[in-house]
């Protein structure tokens, strides 16, 4: 096992965003048993610093696949894409309104009368955009030729924004639930 390992291989996938995530689960059980510093107390210091450098790396790595986001994100990367490194902002008008919207009803569920079913709608239009653009962002990097991967960048930018509503959604549940 190398550090150096792109997480797919890693974990012996292939570098695709459909993974079996079974499968990552397994196969990062299985890998922590035999790299985790406890099993290596007794062993040199520098055994020891490996183990711990090879643990957070397959944390990381199981992290990365097994958030879809974060998978779209790292697949771009592998591509020669860095979304951290991307400064455009540049979206789609109607991508924004689209989220404005949403936002705006976000905001109105807090005082609704029944702001459960108000979240749990907006939650559900969320979760149709993010598959919509998951699904996109699968066919764009099947078919791989240059052009497509800033279509692929697009899909994952909105992805992180509808993810982040989704977060916000959760947050304010949580809050409601407080109450």
């Amino acid at each position: 096992m190398s550090v150096s390992q792109n997480y797919f291989q890693l974990f012996g996938l292939a570098e695709q965003f459909d993974i079996d995530l079974d499968q990552l689960s397994k196969t990062y059980r299985n890998i922590q048993r035999s790299t985790h510093p406890d099993r290596h107390a007794h062993a040199s210091k520098r055994d020891q610093l490996m183990s711990m450098q090879y643990t957070a790396n397959i944390n990381e790595a199981y992290q990365t696949l097994s958030s879809p986001l974060k998978r779209a994100s790292y697949l771009l990367k592998i591509k020669g894409v860095d979304l951290s490194e991307d400064n455009s902002t540049n979206m789609d008008p109607e991508f924004l309104m689209e989220q404005i919207e949403l936002r705006e009803e976000l905001d109105q569920a807090r005082h609704a009368s029944d702001p459960e079913a108000a979240l749990e709608k907006v939650g559900s239009k969320l979760s149709k955009q993010l598959n919509s653009y998951q699904a996109l962002f699968r066919q764009q990097m099947d078919k791989l030729p240059p052009e497509t991967l800033d279509k692929a960048v697009e899909q994952v930018k909105k992805m992180q924004f509808v993810v982040k509503m989704q977060h916000e959604v959760e947050r304010l549940e949580e809050e409601l639930l407080d109450y």
